[in-house]
């Protein structure tokens, strides 16, 4: 019988056989067990194993194997390991980039041995990566970041929200958040900002924005760990400057990019992100469904099928079959909105968002409108948001509103504070300002004099009116506006609202 070889991990395909490798145990993990007839149980044993090359793969060890290889295996330790299965890496919760996993079987051989093979093996992905959704979103990923301010989640049990450089935030639950509160605390007595590595952490959808969030048991927080990594970071940042809050709900620094926009200029945006900005809701979609339901786990629309159950809509979902007891009614509405440019468009809004204007449950909703024989009605509390300015943080998503070219989009924040809308106002004010003075194109003398000619003498030059210049609702009549051409491309449109 011929010896089995040691092979590189980078080298392992589908089917390898007669073969081992040298590895170190990176991470080490349970992954629960979802299906409805085991909730509670583990469903396997996952590992990150590294090789002498610093290439990664993972590992799996079956419910059913758990017992004989969890005590033989130690997390940061060396095995020699062989008479093993490599099979596809798909599924969800996945660790590494490799095309391939390994799985234990009740033949495979695990031997401890002592190896120069490196202690770590981060795969650190930028927050650019991150935001910009050029990740799977199966995958488990590592970030490293500086924690920028952090605060409980007070009607969420066990949640901490731990915000990285003010880009992302991140949603610690668990025992996890207990773990780690303590350590930040004690660092920022000491007025630093700690820098933390996520070790397989989830890119989620949560409230309208791109998060991250630890996993029940894959996930792991290191508070300023001893690694080159760290060093780097912390000195590759030393001199930038503080970051600063701003408003409630929107941030500060979306002005600070000139991501403030005319509805207009949103539909014509080629790069996808986030952007502000300042509309009426003039109507409500009625046509649309103002509830829907939804998994527990991922927020993603759930649907019964014929065995009875709730079935959350994406396959890779650690809840696909969630059954009735994960299933959750969530807000969702939209809306007509259109600004002061006489731009129209529609925004989607979901449960978060709602309830910070409704305070109700979408049960408790429901029933009102069945007390009140309105059964397919609308609650009077989504209702009142019609009719009313607001200032916006929307979502353009590269899918849906740059390569299907929908013109509905997704709302982060919102805000109907007066103070805020006229905030917003006065920073498109001035980025107009200064986009006009860059784009003023040289007029020569002899040009001058021609429009003064053609003007009746007049040195007068029209000016570009602004966004916070008008008072919407305003009348703009054929009178006011006779000899007297707006030099601009957009111009301002009265919005009469009436009620239905």
């Amino acid at each position: 019988m011929q010896e089995p070889q040691q092979i590189s991990v980078s080298k392992l395909i589908r089917g390898t056989t007669g073969v081992y490798v040298k590895v170190r145990v990176v991470r080490k993990w349970k992954k629960e067990d979802f299906r409805k007839a085991f909730v509670g149980e583990d469903f396997s044993l996952e590992l990150i194993l590294v090789d002498e090359e610093g290439h990664v793969i993972q590992a799996t060890v079956g419910k059913a194997l758990i017992q004989s290889f969890e005590d033989k295996i130690i997390e940061g330790y060396t095995y020699k390991i062989g008479r093993f299965q490599t099979f596809q890496n798909r599924g969800y919760d996945i660790a590494t980039a490799h095309k391939c996993r390994l799985r234990f079987g009740s033949t495979t051989t695990i031997e401890r041995i002592q190896a120069l093979i490196p202690k770590s093996a981060f795969k650190f992905v930028s927050f650019q990566d991150i935001i910009d959704n050029n990740l799977d979103g199966r995958m488990l990923i590592d970030v490293i970041a500086e924690v920028d301010a952090y605060d409980m989640v007070s009607n969420i049990d066990n949640l901490e929200r731990t915000y990285l450089w003010g880009q992302i935030t991140l949603l610690a639950m668990g025992t996890i958040c207990r773990r780690c509160k303590k350590n930040i605390i004690q660092i920022k007595y000491k007025k630093e900002k700690p820098i933390v590595v996520l070790q397989c952490v989830l890119r989620v959808p949560h409230e309208g924005e791109i998060k991250l969030s630890t996993t029940d048991n894959a996930s792991k927080i290191l508070i300023n760990p001893n690694i080159p990594q760290v060093h780097e970071f912390r000195a590759r940042n030393a001199n930038k400057p503080p970051r600063t809050r701003g408003i409630v709900h929107i941030k500060t620094k979306d002005i600070l990019a000139g991501n403030i926009k005319t509805i207009d200029e949103l539909k014509n945006i080629e790069k996808a992100g986030t952007y502000v900005i300042v509309a009426y809701i003039t109507k409500i979609d009625k046509t649309f469904k103002w509830y829907y339901n939804g998994c527990k786990v991922c927020t993603c629309r759930a649907g019964k099928k014929a065995d009875g159950l709730w079935y959350c809509s994406q396959e890779e979902c650690v809840a696909y079959e969630i059954g009735n007891h994960y299933r959750l009614t969530r807000f969702q509405a939209k809306f007509y909105i259109e600004d002061a440019y006489g731009g129209k468009a529609f925004i989607k809004m979901f449960d978060k968002l709602i309830k910070m204007k409704v305070n109700k449950s979408v049960m408790q909703c429901i029933e009102k409108l069945k007390e009140a024989g309105n059964d397919h009605g609308i609650p009077a509390e989504i209702n009142e948001f019609q009719h009313k300015e607001y200032v916006f943080k929307v979502e353009v998503d590269n899918r849906f509103n740059l390569q299907l070219n929908s013109k509905c989009y997704n709302v982060i924040d919102f805000s109907d504070n007066e103070n805020h809308i006229k905030h917003w106002k006065s920073e498109y004010k001035k980025i107009q300002d200064i986009t006009s003075i860059i784009d003023m194109p040289a007029i020569s003398a002899k040009t001058t004099a021609e429009n003064l000619t053609a003007g009746g003498g007049s040195g007068t030059v029209p000016v570009k009116k602004k966004y916070a210049d008008i008072n919407i609702g305003e009348e703009t009549t054929a009178a006011s506006n006779a000899g007297n051409k707006d030099s601009a491309s957009k111009k301002m449109k009265s919005i009469k609202i009436e009620k239905e």
